[in-house]
């Protein structure tokens, strides 16, 4: 439901891309990346091959130990601007991939924060979309390898076997529209990943710039989490497009602050994920 058109499955795929690169050169060896490589095959989104030795420097080692230590930040964030520096960097990093990273101030940030709460009322009023969201809700205390669970979004423990529930019946998106946008008004800075196209090499281009600027923010200390209502409601995706000018396409809106390491969605063993063949 959230997600119909594989817009946001691409670019989780973009991610893994991206950290798969990133592991490569922090071990010491060059990435060999061909993205769609076969016409016949939509599905088929990369092909990477380790190339000759690489020797890593200091920003190939930041983002290949931020890749464990990276969560998603659901909370508030601590006061205080992020510094400017730190935004470049992110920058930086989603313009390497072939995404633009746009800081939103002023009236902008406001209309954005407005759309936020629109897209909640809009998305828990479905209550396809509520079941489809309970389905990955977990309690805290979980044996399942997926999902995210309850003390990830600041829930106790018997809350959290019951918040799933609470989610598929009853529609609280008056509720949950309040929450987000204090979160959005709150946030040191609000950031929109966009791409030029809207089509998948956009969309994969777009999982690697987010999976990039995620891994610098861990690395300067930051925590990031996602209000992308305004994105997954394709009304409201038109409007947020030409509030920033429309010429390029809205793929992801980022929350960026100082943050605590909280806990962490759960994470799949590599085994789950990695199919091998022959040697």
């Amino acid at each position: 439901m959230v997600d119909p058109d594989g817009r946001e499955l691409v670019m989780s795929c973009g991610a893994a891309l991206a950290h798969l690169c990133v592991a490569l050169r922090g071990l010491g060896h060059d990435a060999e990346v061909s993205t769609f490589p076969d016409p016949g095959d939509a599905d088929l989104l990369a092909i990477v091959a380790g190339g000759g030795r690489h020797t890593p420097d200091a920003g190939d080692r930041e983002l290949f130990q931020a890749i464990e230590t990276r969560r998603t930040h659901r909370a508030e964030f601590a006061a205080g601007p992020v510094a400017p520096r730190s935004l470049a960097l992110l920058r930086t990093e989603a313009e390497s991939a072939g995404a633009d990273l746009t800081v939103v101030t002023g009236e902008e940030r406001q209309d954005i924060v407005t759309l936020v709460g629109e897209g909640d009322r809009v998305q828990f009023g479905d209550s396809a979309f509520r079941r489809e969201l309970a389905a990955w809700m977990r309690p805290n205390h979980t044996r399942r390898r997926d999902g995210i669970r309850g003390d990830a979004m600041g829930l106790g423990a018997v809350t959290s076997l019951v918040a799933p529930t609470i989610v598929a019946t009853f529609d609280t998106g008056g509720r949950q529209a309040t929450k987000d946008q204090r979160l959005a008004q709150a946030s040191p800075a609000l950031l929109v990943l966009s791409t030029a196209g809207d089509a998948p090499a956009d969309w994969l281009s777009a999982g690697q710039a987010v999976a990039l600027l995620l891994l610098r923010a861990t690395a300067e200390g930051l925590g990031a989490s996602f209000l992308n209502q305004p994105i997954e409601v394709p009304v409201l995706r038109d409007r947020l497009r030409t509030r920033l000018g429309g010429d390029t396409h809205p793929q992801l809106l980022l929350r960026v602050g100082r943050a605590s390491t909280g806990a962490g969605s759960l994470r799949r063993p590599v085994a789950d994920v990695l199919a091998q063949r022959g040697r």
